[in-house]
């Protein structure tokens, strides 16, 4: 297994496992292991619902696949081998927490979190239903249509995640009194929340402007001097449209493709 240095708002240096790195003709940890069934939450469902919100917030949960502990005979199988200096010997760790990067860290830190929400559904039932139904991975992208309740429904959230050992943190709403209930440490930007020209946070994918509270979409387009066929292609891929907004513009893209006289299908 290696390792590779990544870097976000929260995070200046983050630690990501490869585990589907292996050597030549020798096979890699990802391919022993079992990814286990699907539980992501449908994403443009979780997105519809968001935005029939009133009050809409977004928050996740700190690292977490690091609070999710693998059972004590699993963990030899998260070895580590390293030395500072090739003089010296070589030294074993494990990790015992589950590890980003692996086949099967999404299954085991959503099925975790599943069971925390059922297991504690009788005290908070609110934050319960979220976790289940609106939560992508660790990202909890939800709201209601009063303050009273999104602010209850707030306590509910971090004190479920408190109980599982869990902190979320990176809070954006398009309320204010929302905000001003939530400690500064956990939210995404002490002045997210405040009106300014452009004041953008991603949410599933997609580009939230707070103040406005409407979704956008960022364009990276390379706008190469010679426009061929690639070239195209690579630019209408770029777009994250998971519910189809942009289909009226990026079908003419997607229509232009046309090979040796045959019409390219692209779902």
């Amino acid at each position: 297994m290696v390792f590779s240095e990544t870097a976000n708002t929260t995070t200046k240096l983050r630690v990501v496992f490869d585990g589907g790195n292996g050597r030549p003709k020798n096979i890699s940890l990802n391919e022993e292991l079992a990814s286990g069934p699907p539980l992501q939450n449908d994403l443009p469902s979780i997105i519809t619902r968001w935005r029939c919100h009133k009050i809409a917030f977004t928050d996740d949960l700190e690292k977490m696949f690091r609070q999710v502990m693998v059972c004590d005979e699993h963990q030899k199988f998260q070895c580590i081998l390293w030395r500072d200096d090739v003089r010296k010997n070589i030294s074993i760790y494990k990790l015992r927490t589950v590890t980003y990067g692996t086949t099967s860290a999404s299954y085991l830190a959503i099925r975790v979190l599943r069971q925390l929400a059922r297991d504690e559904n009788s005290e908070f039932p609110l934050a319960s239903n979220i976790f289940l139904n609106d939560s992508y991975v660790d990202d909890i992208t939800s709201g209601t249509d009063s303050i009273t309740d999104t602010i209850e429904l707030h306590q509910q959230l971090s004190n479920l995640s408190k109980r599982g050992g869990f902190n979320l943190r990176k809070w954006n709403s398009n309320s204010n009194e929302l905000m001003n209930v939530i400690p500064p440490e956990n939210r995404d930007n002490a002045d997210a929340y405040k009106l300014k020209d452009e004041n953008f946070v991603k949410a599933l994918g997609l580009y939230w402007e707070i103040s406005e509270d409407h979704l956008c979409f960022k364009l990276n387009f390379s706008f190469a001097s010679t426009v061929t066929k690639g070239s195209m292609l690579s630019d209408a891929a770029k777009l994250f449209d998971p519910l189809g907004w942009l289909a009226p513009v990026t079908i003419v893209a997607k229509l232009c493709f046309n090979v040796c006289g045959k019409k390219i299908l692209i779902s």
